[in-house]
């Protein structure tokens, strides 16, 4: 199990430009593509459980857990959650996003947590709801701190975050914030997730 603790930042389509620009030259990049999983009546969203497999490059695929968010009022877009993660074959992991297999095919840590966490039947009611394609630049702004520039776009719509991983929010939010302010960007912390995102766009 790891433990995500993750700051995040909405931004708007010329933020992003800007931030691109200044990250492009001195960054790696990663393509994703999502698929999030429910039950037909939305269990995992009601206990706010996540379950997606992400494709890597179009190269390498996880499964991955999150669960039992955590927020504080006193620094907004701060998130810490449970993670689990199972690496899939490349080829399971695209048969069952298309429907030709099914997720009670595979026995791994992620979804025995899932079990743990909900009920012993869960599993074989999954079913993909949507997918999201995610553009990420990673970026070194200090020794210390990692930002993630994503680009995600669904079917008819496309957002943009900045997100940096720390066990020092305060600290880091402050640095953020006067990074963002020195490219005057407007600073718009976010506490809703991709996934959050996606049943928003996808209910609109």
């Amino acid at each position: 199990m790891a433990i995500e603790k993750e700051l995040k930042y909405s931004l708007d389509r010329a933020s992003y430009q800007l931030l691109f620009k200044t990250f492009d030259s001195d960054s790696s990049k990663e393509e994703h593509e999502n698929t999030y999983f429910d039950t037909p009546d939305l269990e995992l969203r009601e206990k706010g459980i996540g379950l997606r497999i992400r494709i890597t490059d179009k190269k390498s695929a996880t499964l991955t857990l999150k669960c039992n968010a955590q927020t504080t009022k006193r620094i907004k877009g701060y998130k810490v959650r449970e993670e689990y993660n199972s690496e899939l074959d490349l080829k399971t992991a695209k048969d069952i996003i298309a429907g030709k297999e099914t997720l009670s095919s595979l026995k791994n840590t992620a979804l025995d947590k899932l079990v743990e966490k909900t009920s012993p039947n869960i599993v074989g009611t999954l079913q993909a709801f949507g997918t999201l394609k995610n553009k990420r630049l990673k970026y070194r702004l200090t020794k210390e701190l990692l930002l993630e520039l994503d680009k995600s776009s669904v079917p008819g719509e496309t957002f943009y975050e900045l997100e940096v991983e720390t066990s020092h929010p305060r600290e880091v939010d402050e640095q953020i914030r006067q990074f963002l302010k020195s490219k005057e960007i407007p600073v718009n912390p976010s506490n809703l997730s991709k996934v959050g995102r996606l049943f928003k766009i996808l209910n609109n």
